[in-house]
């Protein structure tokens, strides 16, 4: 009893910790959660709110570098894939990825002309399922030139990208009996399918107002920008250190 206690120490130099010792740390503490949470649940609160704050500092970093880097789809998908809790914000519902670049039907005989996705969520609790699909920050959301004074017209790549959702979403709808025999381990429901549009950054205040009115009078489909999705996280990550600060210790 205490031999740990007193090698660690009142405090630890992290900087002199080796990565056997921070391994060691970490298996130690996994290994006595189910004890320490009967005696000391206020610190193994505190913990689970460091490692939540730690993961989303590091969301917000990698997010931030990319945006910086202008980087492409694929850059994008990849960071999103691995951390599918991003995308998770974008629906305000919980949701449960079921496939990154999914198949939701079109196919021809020939094999060609295959509708495919970039993300398949599903509802955790409804099962319902929905499309996402993912541009690039540097992709224009608005016209260059007013349409009429004060108002300002889609761009041409957001239309596309908007039709391009909806043509998933009506492949999705028809081919779900099929690709529900075919993928049985998923739990899929096609209740009023949806679509999630990410793509460009929040436009300057003469052109926010015609996006809003464009994006909020779409059925069906919801659209963000990156720089919406980054501050969400920037959001939680306030909430979150206000909830820590929160709590007692011990």
């Amino acid at each position: 009893p205490d031999d740990v206690a007193d090698a660690i120490g009142q405090s630890i130099v992290v900087q002199k910790l080796s990565e056997r010792d921070r391994a060691a740390v970490v298996n130690l503490t996994k290994a006595s959660v189910r004890t320490t949470i009967k005696t000391q649940p206020e610190v193994l609160v505190k913990l689970h709110d460091e490692i939540e704050l730690a993961s989303l500092d590091e969301l917000i970093t990698a997010m931030e570098i990319k945006l910086s880097l202008h980087a492409k789809e694929a850059h994008w998908q990849t960071l999103f894939e691995a951390n599918p809790f991003i995308l998770d914000l974008a629906f305000n519902v919980p949701v449960i990825l079921l496939k990154g670049q999914a198949h939701v039907g079109g196919k021809k005989l020939s094999g060609a002309g295959e509708k495919i996705t970039d993300f398949l969520f599903a509802n955790q609790l409804t099962d319902n399922v929905a499309v996402l699909e993912i541009k690039t920050p540097k992709t224009a959301i608005l016209a260059k030139k007013e349409y009429r004074s004060g108002v300002f017209g889609p761009s041409s790549d957001l239309v596309g990208s908007v039709t391009q959702v909806l043509d998933q979403v009506n492949q999705l709808q028809n081919e779900i009996f099929r690709i529900k025999a075919l993928n049985p381990e998923h739990r899929m429901e096609s209740h009023g399918i949806r679509g999630v549009l990410v793509i460009g950054m929040m436009p300057d205040s003469k052109g926010k107002r015609s996006f809003e009115l464009y994006r909020n009078a779409l059925h069906g489909i919801s659209i963000i920008t990156f720089d919406e999705l980054l501050q969400k996280l920037r959001s939680l990550r306030t909430l979150l250190s206000a909830t820590s600060a929160d709590v007692p210790s011990t």
